[in-house]
């Protein structure tokens, strides 16, 4: 059997390893489970096959890629190829004209019109930025540049705005801040951002989301323990904040891996070591920002939640 079968691409995932192996997959091929169980496989262990990078995406999409270097590459969701769950998948240097050292760090896909609302990205050091997204409509051979990174920052969140939302950011120490998308202006291309949260010690960013009212928060460790919470218990804090805690973590749960926000939608989430598990929300119980959670995916010793996803509504 060909590991290259086309399937649909509605309601795909466009799946990006750590290898630098791209492919695009049914998420019909993931069957939704209830939370806590071991997942299936979605990939093979190793290295190279470690997954890095999943997005959902659906016809007519298009997938951002953000680089190492701060600039921004594109191709069509349906350029992606077609691929069965536990298949390899395709050097993305095939489809993308990336520089010498140049590494995807995040993709996201996108189905509407690049117009003038603002995309959001934010880097590991917690900086924010806000470009027009139609700085992105017309792809070029080598990239556009999205974000000016220092020395050992990059990539690791976006999202595309309304324009008129508040903006959440979590830490992998378990730290949210919440504040007004506004306080961060629109910037062109070539900019560096400003600063989104504070961060101490060694802590990065582990991601970005959009706030908006009746949202709750889905938080997720590295161990695969998680929780949702209500959006109305994070205060809001001036941008450049410490933020709040999010989620006790500790020993046996890890430091956070991923976070998002939602109302009620499917989660996906997949370890390091390629497996996946999809579930309801509606599994996960409703809890304070300090509560440890309950455990949503059931790992190896040596895996780790590598990523994870929303699935919304299409």
């Amino acid at each position: 059997m060909s590991f290259e079968e086309t399937t649909s691409p509605e309601s795909a995932l466009v799946v990006l390893t750590a290898g630098g192996f791209l492919k695009r997959v049914g998420l019909e091929e993931f069957e939704a489970q209830k939370r806590g169980g071991k997942g299936v496989v979605g990939g093979k262990p190793g290295e190279e096959d470690a997954i890095s990078c999943i997005t959902p995406a659906a016809s007519g999409d298009r997938v951002l890629f953000f680089t190492n270097l701060g600039m921004c590459h594109s191709l069509d969701v349906e350029e992606v190829p077609a691929m069965r769950r536990y298949a390899r998948g395709r050097k993305v240097a095939s489809f993308l004209k990336l520089a010498q050292g140049e590494e995807v760090a995040f993709m996201l896909a996108h189905g509407g019109p690049f117009e003038q609302q603002p995309l959001v990205v934010v880097s590991k050091k917690g900086i924010i930025k806000r470009t027009p997204l139609s700085s992105f409509k017309k792809p070029r051979a080598g990239g556009t540049l999205a974000m000016s990174l220092s020395e050992g920052d990059n990539v690791c969140g976006a999202y595309v705005s309304t324009g008129a939302q508040e903006t959440l950011i979590f830490t992998a120490a378990g730290k949210v801040v919440r504040f007004d998308e506004g306080s961060v202006r629109v910037m062109g291309k070539a900019a560096q951002g400003v600063r989104g949260v504070r961060l101490s010690g060694s802590d990065v960013t582990v991601g970005v989301c959009p706030a908006s009212e009746g949202l709750n928060v889905l938080t997720v460790s590295e161990k695969g323990f998680g929780k949702l919470t209500p959006q109305t218990e994070f205060r809001k804090t001036a941008r450049g904040a410490g933020g709040v805690t999010g989620a006790k973590l500790n020993e046996k749960t890890g430091m956070l891996a991923f976070a998002g926000t939602l109302r009620a939608a499917e989660v996906l989430l997949c370890s390091a070591n390629g497996k996946f598990i999809r579930f309801h929300s509606s599994d996960v119980r409703e809890t304070g920002r300090t509560a440890v959670g309950v455990r949503l995916m059931r790992l190896e010793e040596d895996d780790r939640v590598a990523f994870g996803v929303v699935v919304p509504a299409r």
